[in-house]
């Protein structure tokens, strides 16, 4: 912890940093056990890239490779080494260099799957067990655990977090499960030093420039704040013509149903105060809500992809099984747990 916060200070360039509470960071952090089932329910979750119907059916073979072949662009010539296939030596240079010359393309050696995790304010919030980020965490476990069996490599962005330092794609289970352990610890200190929501239309356009094309990049947030801005989801636009995109909507049951405990202050900036009493304001709340998850919805089929929603109070063996209906386009839209005493549960 101490050598994240003295790198967080040299790299905040003379801007004073306070260091988070340890209790603070516990509010964040996962259960172990909900980790090391996230771990172990990843081969549940579906193949996170579909390949075209004729590539992935009729003429998909016996036995599919485990790594992508040579891709389209040139990188370099260089000797022939003994043992490599013939096919790769170019003949009409080897001819003029009077040894033999191997033209080597670009190869992705794994496709990369680019978890894009909401550590923004509205993402501290949960009534129920844990917070909204607390479970982003656990479904990046989760989805982690699922691409690391099907051959990609992995890679964290933290958006609304500027000051962590960005990670290149790992295909270690070890350090995976070692960065997503820090994003606790980094979340926490965001919240310390009232960090922005940072730059997300920045972030976008340099994953467009940096990525080459074919990757999978999913988006876990709430969609409250910048992730969706005023053009709604439509924003990941850009990106999905290259890529496929994913959306894990993150919610707290509150959100989908605010229950009746009266007058109720909720933090933000500025504090929003909400009479629940009036049954007229929680449809509204309620019908705002399900027309966000439709819009998201259909955004992702129209961007190819799709939408899982998950709550706070979801077991990791619920959001395996959601996120797998999701890919079926089965999606359950009702919580796996529904608790009618929500007065008792929230303060206010």
């Amino acid at each position: 912890m101490g050598r994240l916060t003295a790198l967080l200070r040299r790299s905040s360039s003379g801007r004073r940093t306070h260091a988070p509470n340890p209790a603070d960071i516990d509010r964040f952090m996962p259960a172990a056990d909900a980790i090391g089932s996230a771990w172990q329910l990843g081969a549940q979750i579906g193949p996170l890239m579909e390949e075209s119907a004729p590539t992935a059916t009729l003429l998909s073979g016996d036995q599919l490779a485990r790594r992508l072949g040579q891709g389209l662009d040139f990188e370099q010539l260089r000797v022939y080494q003994p043992g490599e296939p013939s096919s790769l030596i170019d003949w009409r240079i080897s001819a003029r260099a009077h040894e033999p010359m191997v033209r080597v393309y670009r190869e992705p050696a794994q496709r990369q799957c680019h978890l894009i995790i909401d550590t923004s304010a509205s993402m501290h919030f949960g009534t129920r067990q844990q917070l909204k980020i607390t479970q982003a965490i656990t479904v990046a476990h989760l989805l982690a655990a699922a691409a690391l069996r099907q051959a990609m490599s992995v890679a964290l962005h933290t958006p609304a977090l500027p000051q962590r330092p960005s990670d290149a794609p790992s295909t270690g289970r070890t350090a995976l499960m070692h960065r997503l352990s820090t994003l606790a610890e980094w979340a926490a200190i965001g919240e310390a030093n009232r960090e922005t929501d940072g730059d997300w239309a920045g972030f976008r356009q340099r994953l467009l420039r940096c990525l080459p094309d074919g990757q999978v990049i999913v988006v876990i947030s709430d969609f409250l704040t910048e992730p969706g801005n005023e053009h709604g989801p439509l924003v990941w636009l850009p990106l999905a013509q290259h890529h496929r995109v994913l959306f894990v909507q993150i919610a707290d049951p509150v959100e989908r149903a605010l229950p009746d405990v009266g007058s109720v202050v909720f933090a933000g900036n500025p504090p929003r105060r909400i009479d629940t009493h009036r049954s007229a304001e929680r449809e509204r709340l309620a019908r705002l809500f399900e027309e966000r998850r439709i819009t998201l919805e259909d955004t992702a089929r129209a961007l190819g992809g799709w939408h899982a929603l998950l709550f706070t109070d979801q077991a990791v063996p619920d959001l395996a099984r959601q996120i797998a209906g999701a890919q079926r386009g089965q999606a359950v839209t009702e919580p796996v747990a529904s608790d009618r005493n929500d007065r008792n549960r929230t303060s206010p």
